[in-house]
Order: structure tokens, then sequence, then C-alpha cells
């Protein structure tokens, strides 16, 4: 049980590391997006979509965000 719980603890640690690389990924995209055309992120906006389905829930939502911020200038 001992080890069952510090596997999850890890796990949890190694999410937040995750998390955090791709909260930079995702102001990093940012700044690169707005110079890009509306048909690029429209398409990028649904693979995103697309590919969010098939994961984890905590990261499905970050990834939702980049889609959101990739098509609000639009």
């Amino acid at each position: 049980q001992e080890e069952k719980c510090e596997d999850q603890e890890e796990k949890c640690e190694d999410q937040e590391e995750d998390c955090e690389a791709l909260d930079n990924t995702i102001m990093h995209m940012k700044e690169q997006i707005v110079h890009s055309h509306c048909e690029e992120r429209n398409n990028l906006h649904q693979a995103i979509q697309n590919f969010s389905h098939s994961i984890d829930d905590m990261f499905a939502n970050k990834l939702n965000k980049i889609a959101h911020i990739i098509q609000e200038t639009c």
C-alpha cells in the first residue's frame, strides 16, 4: 500500500512538471500564433480538439485552452 502511495505521489509530481512545461509552451505558442494566418490557426484548433479527446483530463483542459487562444484573435 505504501509503495502504491509513493508511486502515486511520483506520478503527481511528474504531471505537475509536465503542466508547467505545457504552460511555458502555451505562452510561446501564443506569441507565434498571433503572427500566423487564420486558416492555419483553425486547422490547428481542430487538430488540438480532436487530440484532446483521447488524453488525460488535466492535459485536455490545457490543450483546450491552447485551442481557444489560437482561435480567439481570428
